[in-house]
């Protein structure tokens, strides 16, 4: 159950960012990826609001995509909060994917041009 939490979460985080992207960006050809083949090494950075148990269900998720994908580092920033993400598009700090609460901010995050759309991705 808490996996299918996790994933359903970060799935609607990937939809509103594709729903909101600027768009004004293309996207090189995706290619498909081999779990078994070889890779060059790539850090994912995420924030996250997880604390305690969620952090603790959080990171189990992630220690299974690293099984799969040995060669992304996924660096986890917990406990952030709307006014850490804000801050961190603002400073144009490298934050990759981010976890939010719920949808009642998406639309503030797209109007600071900081999702990208990866409609060409999907």
């Amino acid at each position: 159950m808490k996996r299918r939490s996790v994933i359903v979460l970060m799935s609607m985080f990937l939809v509103a960012g594709v729903a909101c992207g600027s768009g004004g960006k293309s996207a090189s050809k995706v290619t498909t990826v081999t779990p078994g083949g070889s890779h060059a090494p790539v850090t994912l950075t995420v924030w996250d609001y997880f604390t305690e148990r969620e952090l603790s269900n959080l990171t189990d998720v992630i220690q299974q995509f690293n099984a799969v994908y040995p060669w992304i580092h996924v660096n986890l920033v917990p406990g952030k909060s709307f006014n850490d993400y804000v801050r961190g598009i603002n400073s144009g700090q490298a934050i990759d994917v981010a976890i939010d609460a719920g949808p009642d901010n998406v639309a503030k995050y797209c109007d600071s041009g900081a999702f990208i759309d990866l409609a060409s991705y999907l």
